[in-house]
C-alpha cells in the first residue's frame, strides 16, 4: 500500500507522513477489550469507553452470551485487554483498565 503512494508522497512534503500513519493504523489495529461477568461490569465498561486509544474496540459480554474469557468468581466482572501479539492479565480495577488500554502492546 505504501509503495502505491511512494512516488507522489515526495511532492507533499511533511504532509506525506499521513500516508505512513494510515498504513500503521491499518497494519497495527488498536486494542480489543473484553468485559466478562455481570457484578461490577458498569465501572469497567465506563472506564474502557472513556480511555482514549485509536482503533480501540470494547465488547461487553452479557449473561448467556459465550465469552472468549472466563468471568471472575461468582460472576464478578473482569476486563481483558489484548493487542497485536498478547493479552494483559485480567483486571477488575477501572483505573488499571484505563492504563492498560492506553499502554498495552504499543
Amino acid at each position: 500500500m505504501l509503495a502505491t503512494f511512494a512516488g507522489e508522497a515526495a511532492g507533499h512534503g511533511s504532509y506525506a507522513a499521513t500516508y505512513g500513519l494510515a498504513l500503521l493504523e491499518r497494519l497495527a489495529p488498536g486494542p480489543q477489550v473484553a468485559i466478562v461477568g455481570r457484578k461490577g461490569a458498569e465501572p469497567l465498561r465506563t472506564a474502557a469507553v472513556a480511555a482514549w486509544r485509536p482503533g480501540k474496540l470494547v465488547h461487553s459480554y452479557s449473561a448467556g452470551e459465550k465469552a472468549p474469557y472466563p468471568a471472575g468468581p461468582h460472576d464478578a466482572a473482569l476486563a481483558y485487554v489484548c493487542g497485536r501479539s498478547s493479552c494483559a492479565p485480567p483486571t477488575a480495577d477501572p483505573a488499571h483498565l484505563a492504563s492498560l488500554i492506553q499502554s498495552w502492546d504499543r
